[in-house]
């Protein structure tokens, strides 16, 4: 079932690239919201100057959103990057993934609080509850740090939102997901499911119900997982 969103300004990151950004972006303008882009080529995130850019863009002085999606966000994988440095690309990761969700947020949240308040959607992982299991990847890559160290560092920004501006109207939701169906390399869902209870990676069915939990539940805060009861067994 459809929710109504009509009248609503709906901010994403990475909306337009990626696998769940653009489809996430869908689900939001299917359901009656104006949509908003924060992404590349238009503004780089890896850049703090862009993200005061797009926030005093004549685009959001006349628009208002009052639904933001923290999506973007760099995760190295393999067969795109080949990496067995564990710290490559660290400050970079860390800027996008958590210091610009921090810096949009800190320039929105006073508007948003004047509009009469919000919900705000960071997208989150299982990689910020467990390290990344080199066993799990082949031909020596490893998951870099920063990916795992911004997810966790994110879950705090969470709470931290909900408790300073709750109060303000502002709700703050971190849904952590599994691996998503779409863009998963065949080699590595063999192994990795069987490790996930339910055998079954991310559904975009699972990712619609959730996006609707996170807008619709208003005593939902904080984060919470979507990810088969991974992150609640051994790996």
């Amino acid at each position: 079932m459809n929710i109504d969103l009509k009248g609503k300004t709906a901010l994403i990151t990475g909306g337009k690239n990626g696998i769940i950004g653009p489809i996430i972006a869908e689900m939001l303008y299917n359901w009656g919201a104006r949509i908003l882009y924060c992404d590349l080529p238009d503004y780089d995130l890896s850049m703090p100057r862009d993200v005061v850019r797009f926030c005093q863009s004549p685009l959001m002085k006349h628009y208002k959103p009052s639904i933001v999606v923290h999506n973007a966000a760099i995760d190295p994988k393999p067969g795109t990057d080949n990496g067995s440095d564990p710290f490559r690309r660290h400050s970079e990761i860390m800027q996008v993934n958590h210091l610009a969700v921090a810096q949009l947020n800190g320039l929105l949240i006073p508007q948003m609080i004047k509009n009469g308040g919000g919900v705000i959607i960071i997208m989150g992982s299982i990689m910020g509850y467990v390290s990344a299991n080199p066993d799990n990847y082949q031909d020596g890559w490893l998951k870099a740090f920063g990916y795992n160290e911004s997810k966790a560092a994110l879950q705090m920004h969470c709470h931290n939102v909900n408790t300073i501006y709750g109060k303000e109207g502002i709700r703050c939701v971190m849904p952590s997901f599994g691996p998503f169906e779409k863009g998963l390399f065949p080699s590595f869902m063999a192994g990795f499911g069987k490790k996930i209870p339910l055998q079954r990676p991310v559904s975009k069915s699972d990712l619609d119900l959730t996006i609707k939990y996170c807008l619709e539940c208003e005593s939902l805060a904080g984060e919470f997982r979507v990810d088969g009861g991974y992150t609640r067994v051994g790996r």
